[in-house]
């Protein structure tokens, strides 16, 4: 990384930092306004460019042409999994070891099961886990479950 010898950073400083960001041109991957500096964490985020286009095959080919079919034909059957080996990666487990699920998602490794159950407004409610043979849990807001 560049060192800028100098206390006071200018605006042409961090323009030439940004030129040689090798990170640069994955900004290009995303629908976003010029001049548009996009830092919420607390949303969905920017538009990947081919959400759009994914979404729109997903809607007329696989429900509105392939219907039911989609299931085997589209693999829908599989999502919990394949979306699983994708949270796995991230959180340093083994693909097959995670599998996502509207309720939340639940890891196995090896002996040990951990699951997370989701109230109906997205808020963690419960943390289940065993290890060792032991059966536990996180306690919360567990009034969710009830409702």
């Amino acid at each position: 990384m560049t060192q800028i010898a100098s206390a006071a950073i200018t605006q042409q400083d961090c323009q030439a930092l940004d030129a040689q960001d090798p990170l640069r041109t994955l900004r290009d991957q995303f629908q976003l306004p010029p001049g548009v500096i996009y830092l919420d964490g607390n949303s969905l985020g920017v538009l990947p460019k081919t959400a759009s286009a994914r979404v729109a095959d997903v809607v007329s080919r696989e429900w509105g042409t392939d219907l039911i079919q989609s299931w085997n034909k589209n693999h829908w059957f599989a999502l919990p999994q394949t979306v699983g080996d994708k949270i796995a990666r991230l959180i340093g487990a083994a693909p097959g070891e995670v599998v996502a699920a509207a309720f939340g998602a639940l890891a196995q490794t090896g002996d040990d099961i951990f699951g997370v159950l989701r109230d109906r407004w997205g808020k963690v409610a419960l943390l289940v886990g065993t290890a060792s043979g032991r059966a536990g849990y996180l306690p919360g807001q567990l009034d969710c479950l009830h409702s």
